[in-house]
């Protein structure tokens, strides 16, 4: 569990023995944090699985030079004509794809770190199950603090370059499009394929399945 999350339940616990605070100041404290903040694009839908397939090559740069997102969910609300995720504009959004055909450029936009897309007909049904599949590539922002929060290239003590992530709670955004929040945990989790060039292994949290 991220801790971010933690931290937050942390709180709302502690409110919660606290007989004075009334529920409206415990909805107003929440709100100061970001994974609780109001979307910024449409977001009736519940995330259920992602695969996210990614090409890097450490020993040149940070680059993603090939990135895949293919991300299943489940309406919350009828008649959905819309879908939005985080992405941070350093990434270039190179196609989008719906039930195995490419959108036309004019059906999404990419703008304040916000992508946003448009079905060509509205999904009718609250409860409905679909998925999209977002193509992209790019170099991601560089943290601006000492903690190595993000997506992060460093020089190992060997002399090598290494990639490596650290995206609890709010930064996942900043290499891959998705659902930033603590409001939405993807339900059935990640299948995460990373093609480095030879000599390089890949970790990471869960099962290597090849």
């Amino acid at each position: 569990m991220p801790k971010g999350q933690t931290g937050v339940y942390s709180l709302i616990l502690s409110l919660k023995r606290m007989k004075t605070v009334s529920t409206s100041i415990l909805f107003c404290t929440m709100s100061c944090f970001p994974g609780f903040a109001a979307f910024a694009y449409p977001s009736t839908y519940n995330v259920i699985y992602d695969r996210i397939s990614l090409t890097v090559n450490p020993a040149a740069s940070a680059a993603i030079t090939s990135g895949s997102v293919t991300t299943y969910f489940n309406t919350t609300a009828p008649a959905l004509a819309q879908i939005g995720f985080d992405l941070d504009q350093a990434m270039n959004v190179t196609s989008i794809v719906y039930h195995g055909s490419a959108l036309p450029a004019a059906d999404y936009s990419h703008a304040s770190n916000v992508l946003l897309i448009s079905f060509p007909t509205a999904i009718a049904v609250q409860g409905t199950r679909d998925s999209v599949t977002i193509n992209y590539n790019g170099t991601p922002v560089t943290p601006t603090t000492s903690i190595p929060s993000g997506y992060n290239r460093a020089q190992h003590s060997t002399g090598n370059y290494i990639i490596y992530t650290l995206s609890e709670s709010f930064t996942g955004h900043d290499w891959w499009p998705c659902k930033d929040s603590l409001v939405d945990k993807i339900d059935s989790g990640v299948d995460m394929i990373v093609t480095t060039p030879t000599g390089y292994m890949v970790g990471g949290n869960g099962v290597l399945t090849t």
